[in-house]
């Protein structure tokens, strides 16, 4: 028959050829957003809850009341309302990711010295970020663009630049592609950023207290920069002290165990802050509240596992 399939000889060894649609480039570029962004990643409910969101908090930290809002305010005055909050956050990360990616070009193995007009330059361009940084909240309620996508795109590039930040400081301090870079990042941004993020997924709101990473830490990595820059290149390879307990440490170590022995209690008490409001504000039984942290917080929990075992072999 004229419409009968196609059929081939009993002898015949050869398979029969079976023709298969290929989607044009346009037809997979218009379903990739679906396939690979959206499908199946958020519920209704989370979009309505994002939809709901209302940004909360405060910083009570003593450099950002006495010493940046003023620096601010005044930044804000002269800034145009024409200009985007998003752009204003964009162009603030990709400041700092330039000045960082240079110290990292010219140091790739996190291992030696590099220009000192690239400390200064990394050392400016975070001073100018965390001004950035702040305009563009103040920047969305001024115009009235306020939005959780805005909030979201801020954090995520801050995540972002606690990553770079910390590889640029281990590459300021010669750290150089070892294990003990690997926990000076995750001591210095990652796991406390994480933490604080925690936080405020369980409160709703984020309280920076007196002493904090965005403001006072900030300040303090510009501060290591421009030791590098007028230290010279030995000043963060040079011995802490001539201290025959202290035989062997450099300023670079001292840099490392201080981080080492502060992120602990700062991951703590920010963890025990969201148990504590899931405990009492939402009237969770003990062990309820304590799941859902735990369940929040395990990528942190199996981050500072593995990296335990992995110095825990190395030593």
């Amino acid at each position: 028959p004229p419409n009968a399939p196609p059929t081939r000889d009993a002898g015949s060894l050869e398979p029969r050829k079976r023709t298969r649609s290929i989607p044009s480039l346009a037809t997979a570029t218009a379903l990739l957003p679906e396939t690979f962004l959206y499908k199946n990643y958020f519920s209704d409910a989370d979009i309505t809850a994002l939809c709901n969101y209302k940004r909360s908090g405060d910083d009570l930290s003593f450099c950002f009341r006495h010493f940046l809002t003023p620096i601010y305010n005044a930044a804000l005055n002269v800034l145009p309302k024409s200009i985007a909050p998003n752009t204003i956050t964009l162009f603030g990360f990709l400041l700092v990711l330039s000045s960082h990616l240079a110290i990292l070009i010219n140091a790739p193995l996190l291992d030696r010295p590099v220009h000192p007009a690239l400390y200064i330059y990394a050392a400016v361009s975070l001073f100018l970020y965390m001004i950035l940084d702040n305009l563009d909240g103040k920047q969305a309620r001024r115009t009235g663009s306020s939005s959780p996508l805005g909030h979201l795109f801020d954090h995520g590039c801050d995540a972002l630049n606690v990553t770079v930040t910390g590889l640029a400081m281990a590459a300021t301090l010669q750290l150089g592609p070892s294990l003990r870079t690997l926990l000076f990042i995750f001591a210095t941004g990652i796991l406390p950023f994480y933490a604080a993020t925690v936080e405020e997924f369980c409160t709703g709101s984020m309280i920076l207290p007196i002493i904090n990473g965005p403001n006072e830490g900030l300040l303090t990595v510009q501060l290591f920069y421009y030791l590098a820059a007028f230290g010279g290149p030995t000043f963060w390879t040079s011995p802490l002290s001539s201290h025959p307990a202290l035989h062997g440490l450099t300023r670079a170590d001292s840099v490392f165990f201080a981080a080492a022995a502060s992120v602990g209690p700062t991951v703590l008490v920010n963890l025990h802050t969201a148990f504590s409001y899931l405990r009492t504000t939402r009237n969770l039984p003990p062990t309820t509240a304590a799941a859902a942290v735990f369940h929040l917080a395990l990528p942190l929990v199996v981050a500072a596992g593995a990296a335990g075992v992995c110095a825990a072999a190395a030593g």
